[in-house]
């Protein structure tokens, strides 16, 4: 059982993976001319969008969630609410809602219905700033594929 505090290794390969798939979403913009470097986006501050939370074990598949993301530049802060459904904590997590906060001590997981209320789960590792790409150069147009297999045109910036 875990207990406040505590990390397992599937919460942090889990969350991993999400930061890592949200990446792959904001770095795959529309098609655009391989001769022509497009202009670099920049992410909103806040905006919600949905998602869907797939998990092997326990197994969840194609669970519909809402996130809702919310970018402090001043306090350097980043908040994504899960309004109905949580990536895995505890077998019984997904069931709840929960918070994630992004700050400059870590990643913090909240989620008020369940015993894991809140903990600090990765020391550094922050928010992702909306000018993300700002240090980056354009390279080319490459085709990447999405968690269902679907092959989306992506900008690779380096």
């Amino acid at each position: 059982p875990l207990r406040p505090g505590d990390v397992s290794p599937i919460i942090m390969h889990r969350t991993t993976r999400l930061v890592l798939s949200l990446a792959l979403i904001l770095g795959c913009a529309a098609h655009q001319a391989a001769s022509a470097a497009p202009s670099k986006p920049v992410r909103p501050t806040n905006f919600s969008t949905p998602v869907s939370v797939m998990l092997t074990d326990p197994p969840l598949f194609n669970s519909t969630a809402m996130c809702d993301s919310r970018y402090d530049s001043s306090l350097k802060e980043q908040r994504i609410q899960y309004l109905a459904n949580c990536i895995d904590l505890s077998g019984e997590s997904v069931k709840y809602p929960c918070n994630i906060f992004f700050n400059s001590q870590g990643t913090y997981l909240y989620q008020p219905g369940t015993a894991f209320k809140c903990c600090l789960a990765y020391a550094d590792i922050g928010p992702v700033p909306t000018d993300f790409l700002a240090p980056f150069t354009f390279a080319d147009v490459e085709s990447a594929p999405d968690d269902y297999g679907k092959v989306h045109k992506c900008n690779r910036w380096t």
